[in-house]
């Protein structure tokens, strides 16, 4: 079946998310200044065209597009526009996952344990990786990914709730961070106002998503019942 201009939106929108996470892992590397995401952008475009031309991009690869254009019917008649954002949003968490140790260098509570030095960056590695193949599995239709989606969500809740106390330290750590790298000052009342919403707000958006997932459940498991 002929992919939709939807999924190869998709697409494109997921190898640029690849493409500006590599080179965020590049500047890392080399020490450099991050590139502009316009310039990215500028760049990535007619290389993205051309490449799409060569071969099939991780973006079509991940969602299921062949050489041809082409998708597999099975996965296009199970799959509903629920279980595609559900696939996307663990699949851009997961890819943006994988540089927030850049982006935010601070040690974050995990059931208790403070990650520390490279740590930090092992650790959002690992868990970016994990969501990518949750987010692959997902995209598939395949009941694995969707017991490990709904894992997941239920070990961040879990964490969040265990953790519960010390959420008022990082997250006035990470506003004094980003607004530094911002060069602004910290807003009348932004720390009092972050803070009392946090981590509520995190349990409320993760009950949400298992909601949504427990919503799906038609969708990965519906042909078993069928036979």
């Amino acid at each position: 079946m002929t992919a939709s201009w939807l999924r190869w939106m998709a697409a494109w929108y997921i190898d640029f998310v690849i493409w500006t996470t590599g080179l965020a892992l590049l500047s890392a590397a080399t020490g450099n200044a991050a590139v502009p995401i316009w310039l990215a952008l500028i760049v990535f475009l007619p290389l993205r065209a051309f490449t799409g031309w060569l071969t099939t991009t991780p973006g079509a690869a991940i969602l299921g597009i062949n050489a041809q254009g082409e998708v597999d019917r099975a996965i296009v008649s199970r799959e509903s526009r629920l279980s595609f954002a559900i696939a996307a949003f663990f699949l851009d968490t997961g890819i943006r996952g994988l540089t927030q140790w850049i982006d935010y260098p601070y040690p974050m509570p995990l059931f208790g344990l403070w990650p520390t030095g490279w740590w930090i960056a092992v650790v959002d590695i690992v868990a970016g990786l994990m969501l990518i193949l949750t987010a692959v599995l997902l995209f598939r239709v395949m009941s694995l990914g969707w017991y490990l989606a709904l894992g997941q969500l239920l070990l961040c809740i879990a964490a969040t709730v265990v953790d519960w106390s010390a959420w008022d330290g990082v997250v006035t750590l990470m506003i004094h961070h980003r607004r530094a790298l911002q060069n602004l000052p910290i807003r009348p009342g932004e720390i009092e106002f972050i803070t009392a919403i946090f981590p509520e707000v995190m349990i409320a958006i993760g009950g949400a998503m298992v909601s949504m997932l427990l919503l799906t459940w038609r969708t990965y498991f519906g042909h078993e019942q069928h036979g």
